[in-house]
């Protein structure tokens, strides 16, 4: 979740009457909500205000302020560069569009999860892989529906995400013009997501083969997400002598996709398990 702050341009004055500049801006910003509860402090970021929580997760709070031009109000983000035109809630209008544009949106969604909780899942990784804003914008960009194979469209969308960054590292802003989410045309955190999606789809590589079993493919999704949830899941159901047949089906409902696995269950057309 992230939640942006905005203030008028004239209430952006310093103590000795001047402009704020955009740092110094994100520096207030800082300071007013570091109440001293934190166990680990807020931190001033290029475009943002990071706020860290105990449980693992981070809010990112960017600072604009509203700038009137010939009668009508934009939005300048305090950046690293400066104060940059832009405005959050035009990226939250992209994505609504992206998902009311694709053939199930929600799907869209929870692929945009899926990977994102895949760029989390180790620690080491933390801070030195593309941000969640490029992940989404990435799935958006190559996302690979599949009504009733939830885990096929997991699979196919992380493939076409690693393909495309085979391609190219460099992730367009999809809001504002001529700005970019990574930096350069090697950029560090683009290449890792590109390298540890290719060593996960190595990972998956046994859900092709024909006699690859139910257990066998809990078990690949649970060293895709560093994990024992799927297996735990698996002997659960499997305890309750549940009706499913393909392990694919067990790796939907295991995401939390619990709606899909109904028509997930058929092994008809395609690989087995992924």
């Amino acid at each position: 979740m992230d939640d942006g702050v905005y203030f008028m341009k004239a209430d952006l004055v310093g103590d000795r009457g001047a402009e704020m500049t955009s740092l110094q801006a994100r520096q207030m910003v800082r300071d007013a909500v570091d109440d001293g509860g934190f166990k680990r402090k807020p931190e001033v970021r290029p475009n943002c205000v990071r706020i860290f929580y105990e449980k693992g997760y981070h809010v990112d709070m960017p600072v604009y302020r509203k700038v009137e031009e010939n009668g009508t109000t934009v939005y300048e983000l305090a950046s690293s560069s400066g104060w940059k035109r832009s405005d959050a809630r035009d990226v939250t209008k992209w994505f609504d569009d992206a998902r009311s544009n694709s053939n199930d949106g929600a799907q869209l969604r929870r692929l945009v999860r899926e990977i994102k909780k895949f760029a989390r899942s180790r620690t080491s990784w933390s801070g030195s892989i593309l941000s969640g804003f490029g992940i989404t914008a990435l799935v958006v960009d190559c996302q690979r529906l599949n009504a009733n194979r939830e885990d096929r469209a997991l699979y196919d969308t992380m493939k076409a995400v690693r393909d495309r960054l085979n391609y190219n590292l460099v992730v367009a802003h999809p809001v504002t013009p001529n700005d970019f989410i990574t930096s350069g045309s090697d950029d560090a955190k683009a290449r890792m997501l590109r390298d540890k999606l290719s060593q996960a789809l190595t990972w998956l590589a046994p859900l092709f083969e024909t006699d690859c079993t139910r257990s066998q493919a809990l078990d690949c999704w649970d060293k895709v997400y560093n994990t024992t949830y799927f297996s735990e899941r698996g002997e659960d159901e499997a305890r309750a002598a549940a009706s499913y047949a393909a392990p694919i089906a067990t790796s939907a409902a295991l995401i939390g996709l619990e709606s899909y696995a109904g028509a997930a269950v058929s092994s008809s057309g395609g690989g087995r398990h992924a």
